[in-house]
């Protein structure tokens, strides 16, 4: 079931389980417990360089009343990355999809959600949703968000592997094009 939720500004994170909702935990960074981490404008999944997870997220391009299913691959999970600011702010864990989820008015200081919609995937990579975050004010965060099932059919990729002097490379996990090495 569709869920509206709010993730309240603060200095704390809010973490979500898919199909459970709004969490507590007291040890987030050893804990297979959430699935997608929200503080003000900085999103986290459970994965990568932010948990011990496998979870992470994938754009779309169908609208959300549309998505009905995930494809089990091209999910990005997170990654040290530089901080949103001027050169020199620092780095931090955080995903490369969902940190881009909005735009920032530097004239009035305003945060909005750009019109995005993402696959999450669980942080036991067995559970699948979609969000559309659709409000930011004042540090609250509204989004939608639902369980979704998964599709885990036939994907093709084209490899060209015509040297014999080195490998051919693919991250199925990200679904990005080959990589030469």
């Amino acid at each position: 079931a569709q869920s509206e939720l709010r993730f309240e500004g603060s200095s704390d994170w809010a973490y979500y389980k898919i199909g459970t909702g709004l969490i507590q935990l007291t040890s987030p960074e050893a804990s297979l417990d959430w699935d997608l981490a929200i503080q003000r404008t900085r999103v986290r999944t459970n994965s990568g360089s932010s948990g011990p997870g496998r979870a992470g997220a994938a754009l779309t391009d169908a609208p959300y009343g549309a998505v009905q299913t995930a494809n089990t691959l091209g999910f990005f999970e997170d990654r040290v990355l530089p901080i949103a600011g001027p050169p020199g702010s620092g780095e931090e864990s955080s995903n490369p999809i969902l940190g881009d989820w909005y735009r920032y008015d530097d004239v009035n200081h305003v945060v909005s959600p750009k019109e995005q919609v993402f696959l999450l995937r669980g942080s036991q990579g067995l559970r699948y949703a979609k969000l559309e975050i659709q409000s930011y004010e004042d540090g609250v965060v509204t989004a939608v968000i639902e369980e979704v099932g998964y599709d885990s059919g036939e994907t093709v990729h084209t490899l060209t592997a015509t040297s014999s002097e080195g490998w051919v490379q693919i991250r199925l996990s990200e679904g990005e094009e080959p990589v030469r090495g």
